[in-house]
């Protein structure tokens, strides 16, 4: 039983600069406890699964306190938070022991707010994961020099931290019927949110649906006429604007997202307000990455894939598998 009541979002992006690929901060604690939360869990189980395709990562864990209690307890409690990462990221693999490059714990030093605040952002744990070496860190006021002749991904800014929320879309099916039931081709669109969490930008896309479908709904005839006019009428989508923690195997760009080929598998259940379950795959035609030899390259990638559930207004059950195009908003 939890002291303090959860907050939604457990999650965020990490308050300590880093150029680390995978990185986050893990908050919301519970008060006096170093007990994982399973939206942390969800988080560093995609991280070290990602971590450990590659054949080599270091990992830096910072612990953290409110400053509600005594700074003492405090700095041994953002200590055993740290420890219950560690074992967390250890089962899922064995490097991890050799692996750490920081392991530090700072209490309540650096905790806002007076001697009673226990803000859940100061309960925390940040996790910074590196692919291959660790990059040094400038010193204050140096300009970075580039080495010569260093090759560079195309494309700009890279991130492997992102967020997609599903907000909604609307299908139709158009085939022969036979009573309520309907099978045929699948048409319509479905929404997206994407947001980039290092750098907090938003945009809005359409992808176009289209693939097989089956709906089993309220008899309307066999004209397919009317099968399209029901359907659009009671079959609108929403999900809300919730957004999705989603890690790709490399770092990728917007313009690498806008690219995608996005695969919507759903189906729903119910009468009047039904649920409706999603799986959504971003397929990429190329994601640049550094080859064997060091040279970049680029390689058709499945960069994310994840589930959404949501409700809709349609009367029956019915499934679809469409893929389409971003169209962005």
């Amino acid at each position: 039983m939890r002291r303090t009541k959860p907050i939604a979002r457990q999650v965020i992006p990490p308050f300590r600069a880093s150029k680390a690929l995978l990185q986050a901060r893990l908050i919301d604690f519970d008060t006096g406890s170093a007990e994982l939360e399973e939206q942390h869990k969800s988080f560093l189980r995609e991280a070290i699964n990602r971590a450990k395709t590659n054949s080599g990562f270091h990992i830096q864990i910072f612990g953290f306190a409110s400053r509600l209690g005594d700074a003492g307890a405090n700095e041994r409690l953002s200590r055993a938070r740290m420890q219950s990462v560690f074992n967390f990221l250890k089962l899922h693999d064995g490097r991890v022991l050799n692996s750490i490059a920081m392991f530090e714990a700072f209490g309540e030093s650096q905790s806002g707010g007076g001697e009673r605040d226990n803000s859940p952002e100061f309960r925390a744990v940040e996790v910074h994961i590196f692919i291959g070496e660790i990059p040094p860190i400038d010193p204050p006021g140096r300009k970075k020099v580039e080495p010569p002749n260093t090759p560079k991904l195309p494309g700009g800014p890279r991130s492997g931290f992102w967020a997609v929320a599903a907000t909604g879309g609307a299908t139709f099916t158009v085939g022969p019927s036979i009573g309520p039931l309907t099978a045929g081709a699948t048409f319509g669109a479905n929404f997206f949110h994407v947001r980039n969490e290092l750098t907090k930008e938003v945009r809005r896309y359409a992808t176009v649906a289209l693939g097989p479908g089956v709906s089993l709904g309220i008899p309307s005839g066999i004209k397919s006429l009317t099968n399209i006019l029901q359907t659009l009428a009671t079959g609108p989508n929403f999900s809300g604007v919730s957004f999705t923690p989603v890690f790709s195997r490399h770092a990728v760009t917007f313009q690498e997202v806008e690219s995608c080929l996005v695969e919507v598998k759903g189906a729903n259940a119910g009468l009047i307000a039904s649920v409706s379950i999603a799986v959504i795959t971003f397929h990429c035609p190329g994601v640049a990455q550094f080859g064997p030899s060091g040279t970049p390259i680029t390689l058709p990638e499945e960069i994310w894939s994840f589930n959404s559930a949501g409700s809709n207004f349609q009367l029956g059950v019915g499934g679809s598998a469409t893929a389409g195009p971003m169209i962005r908003l």
